[in-house]
């Protein structure tokens, strides 16, 4: 039928245009919120004094209209932008007097936190009854498609359903008067209902009056939208304007097909007449974004002035004055300046802040220190000369070291002293330093040549295991445990050697292992025995100690155990993915068993060691 025809091609259009407009409304939503808050800020809150701006709060709180946000928003910011002036005076009085600034409590400042507080409660109770509200919107209109699906059902099975029209009509009527429903179902929900209408216009046979009727009744209503939105052209208020364009395409969509021949020009009148408030609301947005970014250029460049500041080269009491006077000078330019983009404007003010903050510390500790810092750092530099000769003679060479060369470090972080005393007090410095690092010299001569002779031992026990037969393998076996154990107990070598003559010490007794069908297991239990005969030699604590460091890995093991074969139960599911994510975590178990048991073992070692 040509109204059936007509209203699936109109629901498409509409569908694509509510996209469109469903994405710009989602994209501008922060931009909107801080331009209100700008707006507000400048038509509602006058007079600008912390008694006003309070009372202005207490009243939005009493009127409860959490749809309010944005007023609250300016008037938070206008009543701190404020406060942090007041506090910024006093800090910089307490700056240039010397003075450690300390905040005082602010009992008006308190009670505006105290309503925030109470309005965010509110606004955030309205905020879920709309949303329990949009929930059960939702549920109605489901169960509306539920219902013309029904009739649609039972005109396919053959049932004459044309005496149902008015009660689709009324369905409709419903439709529309249900509120709304969560924004992310808009879409799909629509969507449904209008395939739903289709199919219910293709299926009953509606006499010509009745949807020519119809079809009129249609091409009012869009007329209608179609005036109403070519009239929000001339509003000035182009934020409400595009809102209330929202609301129209809500309703287009609501509304059933027009006919063919003039459903084209239809939507495109409807169309243009968008397109036109969304220039201008974009366009708004994009006046309002440039000028917070100027603001935000603005803004950082006086940061950099003030962080270019170099109070180093300020030497003198007239310096730190003239450039004060600079400093207070470029805040008072920062208030001349409008906000900066919401996302930057705290970050760019924290900045500000801290450089300000920055210069009057660092002025503060110049009318401080100035006298008293040349001595100080004369006094600490005794101290470490002291502490230099009280080491030199230390044969604990690896502490002392690492003590002296922290003193070193200390000695050069320290500034300047009494030039009379400078040469004396670093030549006595340096004759501890050097004294020390001489005779540790000494000493490591002789360390060398013994670790070379270790060396050289290492290698010819590795030698002897590589030249082991497997002729009589028990005898082999013990062979080689010997030779690991005789390996373990050979002392230190060279640092530059330690990790080569390891690793070939580690390859030639795998090989071996390998030879002798020796198992992984037995492997790492014969190389802990050689160990443990060490660690056993430096006294029973030292074997408790390894006690308690495997009882800590065999507990950690059980429970990992205990975890995955628990994780098994929750793979229900059949697919290629669960099984292979099973097979891992089967396999993993099996590991972790094998480990425990390994760590089991090297358990009943040492407590054989210690009966």
């Amino acid at each position: 039928m040509d109204s059936l025809e007509l209203n699936k091609d109109i629901v498409a259009e509409e569908n694509a245009n509510k996209v469109e407009n469903e994405v710009v409304v989602n994209e501008e939503k922060a931009a909107e919120a801080t331009v209100n808050s700008d707006e507000t800020s400048k038509m509602d809150v006058e007079p600008k004094t912390k008694a006003s701006l309070l009372q202005e709060l207490r009243a939005v709180i009493q009127e409860e209209a959490p749809e309010m946000k944005a007023k609250v928003d300016a008037l938070k910011q206008s009543f701190y932008k404020i406060y942090n002036e007041e506090q910024e005076i006093l800090r910089r009085e307490a700056m240039e007097l010397g003075n450690t600034f300390v905040q005082q409590v602010d009992e008006t400042e308190q009670e505006f936190k105290q309503l925030l507080a109470q309005y965010k409660q509110m606004r955030a109770a309205k905020l879920a009854e709309a949303a329990r509200q949009a929930e059960e919107n939702l549920l109605k209109k489901q169960h509306i498609i539920q219902q013309i699906k029904n009739m649609v059902e039972e005109a396919s099975n053959g049932l004459d359903v044309a005496t149902k029209f008015a009660e689709v009509k009324q369905l409709q009527q419903n439709w529309k008067e249900i509120g709304p429903v969560p924004e992310t179902e808009v879409r799909e929900l629509n969507k449904q209902f209008s395939t739903c209408l289709d199919q219910f216009y293709d299926l009953v046979k509606i006499n010509h009056e009745l949807r020519e009727y119809d079809l009129r009744k249609n091409l009012e209503s869009k007329t209608q939208l179609c005036e109403a939105a070519e009239a929000l052209a001339d509003r000035t208020d182009i934020v409400a304007a595009f809102k209330e364009l929202q609301q129209l395409h809500e309703k287009w969509s609501e509304i059933g097909p027009v006919a063919r021949d003039i459903r084209e020009a239809l939507w495109n009148r409807f169309k243009e007449a968008s397109t036109v408030i969304n220039k201008k609301h974009q366009d708004y947005f994009d006046r309002i974004h440039k000028q917070e970014e100027e603001n935000l250029q603005i803004k950082t460049a006086l940061c950099e002035k003030l962080e270019a500041i170099d109070t180093t080269a300020l030497t003198g009491f007239k310096q730190w004055d003239e450039m004060t006077q600079q400093v207070t000078a470029l805040q008072e330019e920062w208030r001349k300046v409008g906000y900066a983009p919401r996302k930057n404007n705290q970050q760019i003010y924290e900045r500000y802040r801290a450089a300000c903050d920055k210069f009057f510390e660092q002025k503060s500790a110049f009318y401080k220190q100035v006298k008293s810092d040349l001595q100080k750092n004369l006094e600490r530099k005794r101290s470490l000369c002291g502490e230099a000769e009280a080491l030199k003679d230390s044969t604990d060479w690896k502490a002392t070291t690492e003590k002296m060369v922290a003193l070193q470090k200390q000695w050069k972080e320290i500034g300047a002293i009494p030039h009379k005393y400078a040469d004396d007090l670093w030549k006595r410095f340096l004759s501890a330093c050097d004294y020390f690092f001489e005779k540790k010299k000494e000493n490591f001569a002789g360390q060398r040549q013994e670790e070379n002779e270790n060396l050289k031992k290492k290698k010819e026990i590795i030698a002897k295991i590589e030249a082991l037969t497997a002729d009589d393998v028990k005898t082999a076996q013990e062979t080689l445990r010997s030779l690991i154990a005789e390996y373990n107990a050979v002392g230190f070598v060279p640092f530059k050697d330690k990790n080569k003559i390891q690793d070939r010490f580690k390859k030639v007794v795998d090989e071996q292992f390998d030879k002798l069908n020796v198992d992984v297991t037995n492997r790492r239990l014969d190389v802990f025995k050689s160990n443990l005969e060490d660690i056993e030699a430096k006294g029973a604590d030292k074997l408790a100690d390894e006690r308690r460091r495997l009882l800590r890995i065999y507990d950690n093991l059980k429970a990992e155990i205990a975890v995955s074969e628990n994780n098994i139960g929750f793979f229900s599911a059949k697919s290629k993915k669960s099984e292979k994510l099973l097979q891992d975590l089967e396999r993993k178990i099996k590991s972790l068993k094998s480990e425990l048991k390994v760590v089991e073992a090297k358990i009943n070692l040492i407590d054989e060691k210690m009966d």
